[in-house]
């Protein structure tokens, strides 16, 4: 019996020192993945606020920033692109019907386009030369000089009145005005010069321009 106890008692003890060493090994992938589950979960927690924090901030900050930018580029082709005048586009075709009339020699239709697009615009500087230059050829010198004055009140840096008035005075026999706007003319377009050259009605006073070094 005593035998049989004892086998019976170092059964009982290895069993009982066996099943815990099984338990150990059973329960630590267990508590291995809970640990690695714990882990994942304090991740989350820590990311999802970070990316609701930049989501937030593109859609508050981004946003208006790219409207901002599509006003500005709004702006931009606005200002590239004006708005048509159809006043200003009207002009513009009577006064090249005007300009290829007096080309031809038909000085009475030219003169009554020009007179209308100075009419509707008092600022047409080009408009008023052009209509001077016509008195001149049918001999209305005065009619001619007021609205070579007129362009130069209009657009002062405007070479072509002052020309045309320095060959009007001369017409006049008014020497030292004529050589007065000739000056005027030169020191805004050296070009001149050219134009005093192959000017017949200039040669009285050709070679006191050449003498002043216009010439």
């Amino acid at each position: 019996m005593s035998t049989i106890h004892k086998a019976i008692r170092r059964a009982e003890r290895e069993r009982k020192e066996s099943k815990p060493s099984g338990i150990r090994i059973y329960l630590r992938p267990i508590i291995k993945r809970e640990r690695e589950d714990k882990n994942y979960r304090l991740l989350l927690l820590f990311l999802i606020p970070i990316c609701l924090l930049i989501f937030l901030y593109n859609y508050i900050n981004m946003r208006p920033k790219g409207i901002e930018a599509n006003s500005i580029l709004d702006s931009s082709i606005r200002e590239k692109s004006p708005q048509k005048d159809p006043l200003k586009d009207e002009l513009k075709r009577e006064f090249r019907e005007a300009l290829r009339l007096q080309e031809s020699h038909r000085l009475e239709d030219a003169i009554r386009i020009y007179t209308d697009i100075i009419e509707k615009d008092p600022t047409q500087f080009e408009a008023l030369n052009n209509l001077g230059v016509i008195y001149i050829e049918k001999g209305m010198l005065d009619s001619a000089e007021q609205c070579f004055r007129k362009a130069i009140v209009v657009k002062e840096d405007y070479v072509d009145p002052y020309y045309n008035l320095a060959c009007l005075m001369v017409q006049k026999g008014e020497e030292e005005d004529a050589i007065r706007y000739l000056n005027k003319a030169f020191s805004l377009d050296k070009g001149v010069s050219k134009w005093i050259k192959q000017d017949h009605d200039l040669d009285p006073i050709k070679d006191r321009l050449k003498a002043m070094g216009i010439l």
